[in-house]
C-alpha cells in the first residue's frame, strides 16, 4: 500500500520534512511437521528515496529427545540517496536440556557481513560471533547463568583492514522470593584483546511475573558498556534498564488477555 509516512491526517503538512510516497510488498510462506516447522518472509519496499528489500528464513526442529537446533537466515539490502546498504547473517542456534538434570545448555553461533557504500566511501565489516549459556538450577528456587561470548571482526575502511578479537563473561544469579517477586544480581566483563581493554557492567534486579510465562524485570548498571553483538540482549548500558520476557504457549495469550482486561477496565 502507498501512503504519507508521517503524517495522521493526509490533509494537513508534515510538522518537517517532506510527505514521501511509498510501496511495499509482503509474502510469506511456512511448514509445519511434527517435530520440525520452516518459515520464511520477503518484504520489498519503493519509496521517494530509496528501495529496500529484506528476506528471513528459518527452520526449527528437535533433533532427538532433549536436543533442538535452528539454522536461520537474514538478508538485508536498501538503496538510498547518499548511501547503500547490505547485511547477511547465517545464524545457528543449539538448545539442550538434559533428562533429569539440572542444567539447561543454549548456543547461538552467527556468521555476519555488512556492507555500507557511499559515494566516495565504503565500508565491510565480516564477523563471526559465538555465545553459549549454561543455566544451573540448584534448588526450585535458585538459579543461576553462565555467560561467554566470543567474535572475531575484520573491518575494511577506506581501504585498509583492521581485525580484533573481542569476549564476554557474563554471570547471574536469581532468587525467587515468592511466586510472584525475584531477586538477582549479575556481572558482565567485556575483553578487547587488541587494545587489552576491560568493561565492566554489573548491579541487582528485582522481577515480577505478571502471569504464567510472562516476566518483568528492573534492574541498574553500575559502569556499562556497548557492544553491536553482545549488547542488545543483555541490557549492558550503564543504568536503569526494563527486561520483559515471554515464553508463548497455549495458555500465554489468554494471560495476556486478562492482563490487559485488568489493566484496562481496573
Amino acid at each position: 500500500n502507498g501512503g504519507p509516512r508521517e503524517t495522521v491526517n493526509p490533509q494537513l503538512p508534515p510538522a518537517s520534512g517532506d510527505v514521501k510516497d511509498y510501496w511495499a510488498l509482503s509474502l510469506g510462506t511456512g511448514y509445519k511437521e511434527q517435530t520440525w516447522s520452516w518459515s520464511q518472509r520477503a518484504e520489498q519496499l519503493w519509496s521517494d528515496d530509496g528501495d529496500r528489500f529484506s528476506y528471513v528464513q528459518g527452520v526449527i526442529g528437535q533433533v532427538k529427545p532433549r536436543l533442538s537446533m535452528s539454522l536461520s537466515t537474514a538478508l538485508f539490502d536498501q538503496n538510498g540517496e547518499t548511501e547503500d546498504q547490505f547485511s547477511a547473517d547465517v545464524c545457528h542456534g543449539l538448545a539442550y536440556r538434559p533428562l533429569e538434570s539440572d542444567w539447561i545448555l543454549l548456543n547461538r553461533l552467527d556468521l555476519i557481513y555488512d556492507e555500507r557504500t557511499r559515494i566516495n566511501d565504503e565500508e565491510i565489516s565480516q564477523r563471526i560471533v559465538n555465545q553459549f549459556n549454561a543455566n544451573y538450577h540448584p534448588s526450585r528456587k535458585l538459579q543461576m547463568s553462565f555467560r561467554y561470548g566470543c567474535k572475531f571482526v575484520v573491518d575494511e575502511i577506506g581501504g585498509d583492514q583492521y581485525d580484533a578479537f573481542t569476549d564476554l563473561y557474563g554471570w547471574e544469579m536469581r532468587y525467587d522470593i515468592n511466586q510472584k517477586w525475584d531477586i538477582g544480581y549479575r556481572l558482565l566483563a567485556l575483553h578487547g584483546w587488541t587494545g587489552h581493554e576491560i568493561d565492566y557492567a554489573t548491579g541487582p534486579s528485582i522481577g515480577y511475573n505478571l502471569a504464567t510465562n510472562i516476566w518483568l524485570s528492573l534492574g541498574y548498571n553500575v559502569g556499562g558498556f556497548y557492544d553491536e553483538d553482545f549488547s542488545a540482549s543483555n541490557y549492558t548500558a550503564s543504568g536503569p534498564y526494563l527486561r520483559f520476557r515471554i515464553k508463548f504457549d497455549q495458555d500465554t495469550l489468554d494471560d495476556l488477555n486478562a492482563i490487559l482486561k485488568s489493566v484496562v477496565f481496573k
